[in-house]
């Protein structure tokens, strides 16, 4: 009668984990980077009866995370790309936007300064077309420097979100670390059994990261992650992150580039052609006036016109 009832109750105790992982999968069906859980049930161990060898109901084995690792990896490379093509997209569209407006363009006011040229050319002797061709060249440089103004202020809010890209990369990096530990010591502490939601953690803040800028990861013994950006840059091993920094660029320091924290060699400066991924990639794509010779292009060439005219 006491195997009946143990047996009833092993199914019973089954069912309620069962019924509980099921509760939790619907409460927690909008929380970003949650994983669906299964209970798994295995066959106790039979004892051996007067008749034979008698079943002692089921128990839980654990509970498992339904989780691919390839469509996971083939969804982090999309939303990379996504990330970086959608930063270009928004950087690039506010200079066609500057450059293509049909009222206050450095195009109309060209248009508007030869037309009054050519006004001038056929009536050179009429003050009225002198003074609009003036007006016109005043208002072509004034268009060029609004022009020059809105590509510095562009490069200062590219320099910005560099740095904050960068903030945002070593905060996440720190945190996957941290987890990395967590999930070690309690995957141990638990006889193998992997604590899910540190693990759904984890891999929701990877994929966050791999948004920002492309990495590499390598699953380790007792489940630890190794991160590695594209250029070989080890971001996360084990417990330990490494840090990024925002620095000037040696090719133009008006420029903010990336460079990797060396405690030896102090600031290594990671090529822009290797920051090529993610919304990181997509900044550091997006030409820039910098303080060079191209810089000063909009307003010595609209005063450079007016003077050979």
């Amino acid at each position: 009668m006491s195997s009946l009832i143990n047996n009833a109750m092993s199914g019973l105790s089954a069912a309620q984990s069962a019924l509980n992982t099921a509760s939790n999968n619907i409460s927690s069906y909008n929380v970003a980077g949650y994983t669906r859980q299964t209970t798994i049930m295995a066959q106790a161990n039979s004892t051996l009866g007067a008749g034979g060898w008698v079943g002692n109901g089921v128990y839980v084995s654990g509970v498992q995370r339904e989780y691919d690792s390839f469509i996971t990896n083939q969804l982090r490379a999309a939303q990379n790309q996504s990330s970086g093509l959608t930063v270009r997209y928004e950087q690039m569209s506010k200079i066609d936007n500057l450059l293509s407006s049909t009222t206050s363009s450095i195009s109309t006011s060209l248009q508007g300064f030869f037309t009054s040229l050519q006004t001038l050319v056929s009536n050179a002797e009429d003050p009225a077309a002198r003074q609009a061709l003036i007006g016109k060249a005043d208002g072509l440089v004034n268009q060029f420097k609004t022009t020059d103004q809105y590509l510095r202020d562009q490069d200062k809010q590219v320099n910005i979100a560099i740095g904050s890209s960068v903030e945002q990369i070593n905060n996440y990096a720190k945190q996957i670390a941290s987890l990395n530990d967590q999930i070690s010591r309690l995957t141990g502490v638990g006889a193998g059994a992997s604590p899910n939601d540190l693990l759904d953690q984890r891999d929701q803040l990877v994929s966050e990261l791999n948004q920002i800028v492309g990495v590499e990861v390598s699953v380790q013994d007792g489940g630890t992650y190794n991160l590695t950006m594209a250029n070989g840059y080890t971001l996360v091993q084990g417990s330990s992150a490494r840090q990024l920094a925002a620095v000037p660029s040696s090719a133009d320091p008006s420029r903010t580039t990336v460079a990797y924290v060396d405690a030896t060699a102090g600031n290594i400066e990671i090529p822009e052609k290797l920051l090529n991924s993610g919304s990181l990639g997509g900044f550091a794509d997006v030409p820039l006036s910098g303080s060079g010779s191209d810089s000063q292009y909009p307003q010595p060439a609209g005063a450079g016109l007016c003077r050979s005219v």
